[in-house]
C-alpha cells in the first residue's frame, strides 16, 4: 500500500490465513484506544406522548463528541436530537457513560445537567422546557407498528453527529402508541481538535 504523500509502503495487519489486509472503521478504533462511551436506557411501558430522554453538556474544549443515537422500539416512536434545548438544572436522574473498552479507565468527557456537573454521566429525563433546534427528528414504525429498529439500521457515516463544544444536547425519544417497549442507547467516540 502506498502512503498518502506517496513516499512509501506503509506495513499493515495481514489475515494469516488469506493475506488480505485487514482494516476497522475509525469509530471502531476508537473502541480500542477507549475514547468511545456508551449510555443507555429503557422503559418497557412508555404511553402516547411520553418521552424517554438522554441529556448531556459537551465540553468547553478538545475533545468533540461524535455520536449516533440508537433506538428500538415494539411501536412506533419519534427520535429527536435537540441542540441548546432549555433544561431544568438538577431535574432527571444521572447514569454512567461507560466505556466500550473494558480494560480502559479513560472516563467521557460530556457531563450532566446539575449545578455541579458530573464529568462521565448522562442526565436521564431531565425537565426541558425548551426544545432548542432540532436537529434531527425522524418517526420511525407508527400506531399499531410491529418491532422497529428507529436510528439502528443506519450506518455509522449516515448517521452520525459530530456536536458542538460547550453545548447542551437532548436525545428524546416520544412513544406514538401506547405500552411500547423503547430502548434508547447514544453511542460515541471522543477526538481531540
Amino acid at each position: 500500500m502506498i502512503d498518502m504523500i506517496g513516499k512509501g509502503i506503509i506495513p499493515g495487519i495481514v489475515d494469516p490465513d488469506t493475506g488480505a489486509a485487514v482494516a476497522i472503521e475509525y469509530g471502531h478504533s476508537r473502541i480500542h484506544a477507549g475514547f468511545s462511551f456508551h449510555s443507555f436506557a429503557n422503559d418497557l411501558d412508555l404511553d402516547t406522548d411520553e418521552t424517554l430522554t438522554l441529556a448531556f453538556k459537551t465540553p468547553s474544549g478538545s475533545p468533540c463528541a461524535h455520536v449516533v443515537p440508537l433506538v428500538s422500539a415494539s411501536t412506533g416512536i419519534r427520535l429527536e436530537v435537540l441542540e441548546a434545548p432549555t433544561i431544568t438544572v438538577d431535574t432527571g436522574s444521572q447514569i454512567d457513560a461507560v466505556n466500550r473498552n473494558r480494560n480502559s479507565s479513560n472516563l467521557s468527557t460530556v457531563e450532566t445537567i446539575e449545578t455541579v456537573p458530573q464529568a462521565g454521566k448522562v442526565t436521564l429525563n431531565p425537565t426541558i422546557t425548551a426544545d432548542g433546534l432540532a436537529i434531527q427528528n425522524l418517526i420511525s414504525g407508527g400506531v399499531g407498528a410491529g418491532p422497529i429498529k428507529g436510528s439502528e439500521g443506519s450506518s455509522r457515516d449516515l448517521g452520525e453527529l459530530e456536536l458542538k463544544l460547550d453545548t447542551v444536547y437532548a436525545f428524546r425519544v416520544t412513544s406514538l402508541d401506547d405500552n411500547n417497549q423503547v430502548n434508547l442507547d447514544l453511542v460515541w467516540y471522543e477526538l481531540e481538535h
